[in-house]
């Protein structure tokens, strides 16, 4: 914790009776959070104790978070795209010339299991969506974590407007790969991302995306 004079040393400042001020200037990339005790010095170099902390105070950091930028939204999950790919290529392996039998069976016990996993996956993700998203082009990270949080509306009018729409969603990620909704969703609405950094800053996802157009 730094020293650092008053306003009340300045030449023509007067202060009031029974206050007394300081103004703090923080540098342009803060931590967004600060302490301050109070001490009290006279012209003979006395020094009071120190009074009790302050705080934390919370500015806005002069850096603001990154851009969202939704790239895919589908109806599903990631884990039920990862079974479908998987046994997609089961099926690509049995069409392979030249298998012996014992290939061919133990790729068809291989189908069986994948064929499975698909159902399971499927059932999991029913009225589940998915948005991916991505920041700007050169766009750090503000002042420290960025939360994401995402929006959602079924109405048209409300769409791009994070104030009418509901949110459904967070995730506090500096490279977030994904984030799928509760079984709620229907498989279907507009959806928008914002990114709140620590600074407090906030910067809304550049486009509403609606599901029905991303299939």
């Amino acid at each position: 914790m730094g020293r650092a004079a008053s306003p009340d040393a300045k030449e023509g400042y007067v202060p009031e009776a029974d206050k007394c001020a300081f103004v703090d200037t923080l540098p342009g990339k803060t931590k967004a959070r600060y302490v301050y005790r109070v001490a009290y010095a006279d012209h003979a170099g006395n020094e009071s104790g120190w009074s009790g902390v302050f705080g934390p105070v919370r500015t806005r950091g002069s850096e603001r978070p990154p851009t969202p930028v939704i790239v895919e939204a589908y109806a599903g999950t990631p884990e039920c795209r990862a079974a479908i790919d998987a046994r997609r290529e089961v099926v690509k392996a049995l069409e392979e010339p030249g298998l012996t039998p014992e290939e061919i069976a133990a790729l068809e016990g291989k189908l069986v299991e994948a064929t499975a996993e698909v159902a399971a996956q499927e059932a999991a993700a029913a009225g589940r969506v998915t948005l991916r998203w991505t920041v700007g082009e050169g766009e750090g990270s503000g002042n420290g974590p960025v939360t994401f949080k995402v929006y959602r509306t079924e109405v048209e009018a409300e769409a791009g407007d994070p104030r009418a729409m509901n949110q459904v969603g967070m995730l506090t990620n500096l490279e977030p790969e994904y984030w799928t909704s509760g079984p709620d969703a229907n498989g279907g609405g507009y959806y928008l991302v914002n990114s709140d950094g620590e600074s407090g800053q906030m910067k809304s996802a550049t486009a509403t995306i609606s599901l029905e157009q991303n299939q």
